[in-house]
């Protein structure tokens, strides 16, 4: 699963963190004759005695340690692997090690500083010595291991390394061989040994041993709120209470920070500010802090209520049927942290991580502060504000704690005022846009001004408690955008819009090659590695910048970029050993982006050439990178007469054989159980036009213009009334994709892309599916999205209103297209004389089709011009 925090070191641009130069220590031993050093990937240091092979699977021996302690472990861990030639690898840097003991790392694999592979003749022997080195040193717990006896050394039973030829083993390197069989080795975050391995005599009373100490417990556990690699969260009852109480679990030597501060350090931390406010309304009440076997716990008051992110969610004016006591409300909120944050500062308790999670309303709507692990008691400044959520770490070095957690504050004022937040890491003063783009809105929900100044003054006295700095990172080019807006249309707004953003699109692709060379535009982090189809490819990027460019008359500004492109992307078809045949990340994406592109006779030839490779080597139905868009794609082929009789007859049987096997099974072909999962990640989707059954209606749409098999339209109808079982009638009465708390009115996932099958359809479309058109262009009215882009933003949102409503005539296409201008304002970036986009998650740069500058400049040329070209259309 991609992960946003494997790409956040550069300050602009989505990239892998590995492409960043470690500088912290380097671990390293020196080598005794006979003995071999491989640094084979960044995170491991391998060391293996020459002449001797290693068991394929056995006892593995793992080491932890302490940050203070790490140096002195290798070097006596070492010691005995020497003496014993026992294969071992450690950990190459301080960097990774904080990182393999942090707090967000899989507990499966946390805590291992070093693994040692003896053979099972000597493990007894080689066991022994190790404890008797490492006698008196810590470290953290290794969940997936057993505790050998008291240093901090553990052992699991696994895989040592690849099988060789005809030795018998699994040639799978996550299987083990048992007397039962091929088994997987599992890493799990608990102990796991599985049957059918030979235990060594010496082991078996080891085994039997309990390793934890769960008795007289002065707490019961009733259930799991989450886990981390320092711990969990619980909700317990102390004692012989009925009270529940939130109850706080820290791990040794887990969890280090940036100043190598430990869980149990922060939990201590938590409990002496709680301590401290004790009388501090909208603090929770301290109640029991102590040790159970080797784990700390502090056991506090439950605050009943709602975190403040989803209380937003709930009561936000996103549309005009809100009651209009919403500002008078904020500014009490607001209000009461104020009045937590100046009582905890008198006491020189600084909370330093305020942010909407950490803050409960109550049913009476009375703000608590909670979560006080990084609490500061002195009011020294620190190099930087090391832990805060997304939009919400202070800007500069050398500050103060206090001015940390008033920037806090502000920010959770500005969220609450117009709540989009993530671009404030981006942009330095981030919030002076979004307090303009409240202002707007407020006054277009018909609040009167006199509220709406009270809370911009609100901000302006809180803005006086944050310090100012000049900006002095690569972030400085980029600046709020504050421009007002003048024009005497919507049109003519996003075509001023449309050549600044053709002007930000040339600034930042010469930021982004400047530093990096393996791709020409930056993209969101879902994309880094994708180089093929509409989604995140640079031939995407280029052809919708030059959509953009023919739309404003303004050709010729990257053509020899757009060439060097079209020409990278040809050879890299033509180098293809593995052919990933999708719509939007894969082949077939290209093929068609190419013919976009004027490169007709090659896109002809490549896609017959790997029509039949790609439909055999799809592993789903869908749109995105699926089967749904590999047939559509042969489809606009074959309606522009360029497939070949083969493959014409491959696409007709295809598209037969998947109707005939959707009408009958339909829910086979997507598998509901993944629903739910709250990310935007193309990958992990199973709902809505791009990736659920929405997009296989799109597919039989289609195919009707070219088969006029009736079949299709029947298969059209069952795909949109299946894609609606996973949407709700909201208490606006709109209809929308449901997954969790989020509901999802998008264009790749929910509302909009239903809506827009159906319209563009309608005189194929049942009576009982068309009647839920309108609760589905109701939730597109809205004027406000957290993220900007055309996938799951406000331009996808807006151009799908603006289709659909040319076919239900409820509104006016004028006031939709300035509406588009209005909410697409407060995301536009300022970058010298252009504009940029960050894209979903908001806190980087992007420019791909899907979540960037690509996207949007797609939108403005399709509602400009009136059309809707980003997928394969047929002719008829």
């Amino acid at each position: 699963m991609t992960s946003f925090n494997a790409y956040i070191e550069d300050p602009l641009f989505f990239r892998e963190n590995n492409l960043s130069k470690d500088t912290s220590t380097t671990y390293s031993l020196p080598l005794p004759a006979g003995w071999h050093e491989i640094k084979s990937n960044k995170e491991w240091t391998t060391l293996l005695p020459l002449q001797k092979k290693i068991q394929r699977q056995g006892w593995k021996v793992h080491v932890s340690a302490s940050l203070m302690d790490v140096e002195a472990i290798l070097k006596k861990t070492a010691e005995v692997c020497f003496q014993n030639k026992v294969c071992f690898k450690h950990l190459a840097t301080e960097k990774i090690f904080k990182i393999r003991n942090g707090k967000q790392i899989n507990r499966g694999f946390s805590g291992k500083f070093i693994t040692c592979y003896p053979d099972q003749a000597q493990l007894e022997m080689f066991l022994e010595a190790l404890e008797n080195k490492l006698s008196g040193f810590s470290g953290p717990y290794i969940l997936s291991d057993k505790r050998w006896k008291k240093a901090p050394i553990y052992l699991r039973y696994g895989v040592f390394r690849d099988s060789y030829p005809d030795e018998n083993m699994p040639t799978d390197s996550s299987k083990l061989k048992t007397s039962y069989g091929e088994v997987a080795d599992q890493r799990e975050a608990m102990f796991h040994l599985s049957e059918g391995i030979e235990v060594p005599k010496f082991l078996e009373s080891w085994l039997h041993e309990e390793d934890t100490e769960e008795k007289n417990m002065p707490f019961r556990i009733k259930s799991a709120i989450q886990f981390s690699n320092c711990g969990g969260i619980y909700h317990a009852v102390l004692g012989d209470s009925k009270n529940e109480i939130i109850l706080k679990e820290a791990r040794p030597y887990t969890g280090i920070d940036h100043y190598g501060t430990y869980a149990t350090e922060r939990l201590a931390a938590e409990k002496k500010a709680l301590e401290i406010l004790s009388n501090v309304c909208g603090v929770p009440d301290y109640c029991w802090y102590g040790n159970v076997w080797e784990h700390q716990y502090l056991a506090m008051e439950k605050v009943e209520g709602v975190v403040l992110n989803r209380w937003v969610t709930g009561h936000y004016p996103f549309s005009t049927n809100k009651q209009m006591d919403y500002l008078q409300k904020i500014r009490k909120i607001v209000s009461q942290l104020v009045e937590i944050v100046e009582t905890a500062h008198k006491s020189d308790v600084y909370h330093q991580d305020i942010y909407l999670s950490n803050i409960i309303l109550t049913d009476d709507e009375q703000a608590v502060l909670i979560d006080w692990g990084e609490a500061l008691f002195t009011n020294h400044s620190v190099p930087f504000h090391q832990v805060a959520a997304p939009g919400f770490r202070a800007w500069g070095k050398a500050l103060t704690p206090e001015k940390i957690d008033w920037y806090g504050v502000l920010q959770v004022a500005h969220f609450l005022f117009y709540p989009l937040i993530l671009q404030a890491d981006l942009v330095y003063q981030f919030g002076e846009q979004t307090k303009r783009a409240g202002q707007q809105y407020f006054q277009t929900l018909g609040y009167k001004a006199d509220e709406i100044d009270a809370y911009v003054k609100v901000l302006t006295e809180l803005k006086k408690k944050v310090q100012t700095i000049e900006v002095t990172s690569a972030n400085k080019v980029l600046q709020p955008y504050l421009s007002e807006n003048n024009q005497s249309s919507a049109v003519s707004t996003m075509q001023t819009w449309g050549k600044q953003l053709l002007n930000g699109a040339n600034s930042v692709m010469q930021m982004w090659q400047h530093d990096y060379d393996f791709r020409h535009f930056p993209v969101h982090y879902y994309g880094t590695r994708s180089k093929q189809g509409i989604a995140f490819s640079d031939l995407g990027i280029i052809w919708a910048y030059s959509k953009l460019e023919n739309l404003l008359g303004d050709q010729g500004r990257l053509t020899e970029t757009k060439q060097r492109i079209i020409a990278k992307s040809i050879n890299d078809i033509q180098l293809t050993k593995q052919v990933q045949g999708g719509l939007f990340d894969g082949l077939a994406g290209t093929c068609w982006l190419l013919d976009q592109l004027g490169e007709t006779e090659q896109a002809t030839k490549y896609f017959n050439q790997f029509f039949k490779p790609m439909i055999q080597g799809c592993q789903n139905f869908n749109l995105y990178n699926g089967l749904a868009g590999i047939l559509l794609t042969g489809s606009y082929f074959l309606s522009q007469r360029r497939l070949t009789d083969e493959n014409t007859e491959l696409l007709l049987i295809k598209l037969r054989q998947l109707a005939r096997a959707y009408q009958v099974q339909p829910d086979q072909f997507f598998h509901a159980e993944q629903i739910g999962r709250l990310t935007n990640n193309p990958t992990e989707q199973t709902i809505g036009l791009f990736y659920g059954h929405a997009g296989l209606g799109w597919l039989f749409a289609e195919a009707y213009k070219l088969t006029k098999d009736d079949l299709l339209i029947d298969c059209l109808n069952l795909a949109i009334q299946t894609e609606l079982t996973n949407y709700v009638v909201s208490q606006e009465n709109t209809l929308q994709c449901k997954q969790q708390h989020r509901s999802l009115p998008y264009l790749a996932t929910g509302s909009a892309g239903l809506g827009l099958l159906i319209a563009k359809n309608s005189e194929h479309i049942t009576q009982a599916n068309c009647a839920k058109q309108l609760p589905l262009y109701r939730a597109l009215e809205t004027n406000f999205s957290v993220f900007p882009g055309l996938f799951n933003g406000y331009s996808g949102l807006k151009l799908s209103q603006l289709l659909i409503n040319g076919q239900l005539k409820l509104g006016d296409a004028e006031q939709i297209s300035q509406s588009f201008v209005t909410g697409l304002q407060p995301h536009l970036i300022q970058i010298g004389t252009g504009l940029a986009i960050a894209g979903d998650n908001g806190t980087k740069i992007t420019m791909d089709v899907f979540s960037g500058f690509a996207g949007v400049a797609l939108t403005i040329t399709n509602i400009i011009e009136d059309t809707f070209d980003f997928l394969p259309t047929l002719k008829k």
